[in-house]
């Protein structure tokens, strides 16, 4: 590849900036001498923190000004969290590339050290996602859950003004250093992550041959093969970011176990399923059709009603 300089949009969050430096470094740990710069992006949601993101756009609001950079030939690539990405690219964009994986689950920070057995009966824990919301009531019914909105550091600030406890994941508090604040980890069979969290992924135009082959370079498979299988559930389901909906994929040798989950208010379906890590989205569709049998989509329906 020639040496022309990266520009690399991304939000202008302290979290987005950090996940954005890991991506600076491993394209330079394949390339030393690969020129990079940044082009930092302040989007709507981030300038209204506390409106509720369903009302102007969703987290959607976050990718679409970064992908507008990049149609605009101001990026040459932008950086996301992959669970903020919608399931289905637009035809202008590919993903040629995620990095490892941090650990997917949730964790527990509170304002005294209890866990999500020990919290009082009455306790308010913060969180903006209907899936956590969903799967906290039915492990802890007794406790209430509010609305909590704008980036990690925000979120932990806020913590002592409403709240008793929040839940956030774990990769965005371990890369803004602020893992001491962690009270409880939270296990996966407890609280089922969000599709494609923890992984950082790379879009640019799909135009752009030349960026899409030196990505694809750097891409992991294992981490990719696993985040595709997530999102081919969200995919199959037709859900949105919003949905009640929990997918979580591990590899191990060649073999890839998805565990996916619709969490109403009453009722939760789960189905697990596994096969070969190179046919990811056709497992992601199988335990998609498995939910769908067991009326996933009507609770997906009455969940998300309005939002």
């Amino acid at each position: 590849m020639t040496k022309r300089t990266i520009r690399i949009a991304t939000r202008s969050s302290p979290l987005a900036l950090a996940q954005t430096q890991l991506v600076v470094e491993a394209l330079q740990r394949y390339n030393p001498d690969i020129p990079c710069t940044l082009v930092p992006m302040t989007t709507p949601a981030d300038k209204a923190p506390h409106t509720p993101i369903q009302s102007i756009g969703g987290k959607g609001i976050f990718i679409k000004t970064l992908e507008t950079a990049l149609l605009a030939g101001e990026a040459d690539m932008a950086v996301h969290s992959v669970k903020d990405l919608p399931c289905t690219l637009e035809a202008a964009f590919q993903l040629p590339c995620v990095l490892p994986r941090a650990p997917a689950h949730d964790v527990l920070i509170g304002n005294n050290p209890y866990t999500l057995s020990t919290l009082p009966s009455g306790s308010i824990v913060g969180t903006s996602s209907i899936r956590r919301r969903h799967e906290l009531l039915h492990l802890r019914p007794d406790i209430q859950c509010k609305d909590i909105r704008g980036n990690v550091g925000t979120r932990i600030d806020k913590l002592q003004q409403a709240y008793d406890a929040i839940i956030l994941a774990y990769a965005g508090v371990e890369r803004l250093g602020l893992t001491h604040k962690i009270h409880e980890h939270c296990r996966v069979n407890q609280l089922l992550p969000a599709a494609g969290q923890g992984a950082i992924g790379i879009e640019c135009r799909a135009e752009d041959s030349e960026l899409i082959s030196y990505l694809t370079a750097l891409n992991h498979q294992p981490t990719a093969a696993c985040i595709e299988s997530e999102r081919a559930v969200m995919r199959a389901l037709g859900a949105h970011c919003f949905a009640p909906v929990a997918a979580h994929a591990t590899h191990e040798d060649d073999t890839l176990h998805l565990t996916a989950r619709v969490i109403g208010i009453t009722d939760i379906i789960e189905v697990q399923v596994s096969g070969c890590h190179r046919k990811s989205t056709e497992l992601g569709e199988r335990a998609a059709q498995s939910l769908r049998q067991q009326g996933a989509l009507a609770i997906i329906e009455t969940t998300t009603r309005g939002v």
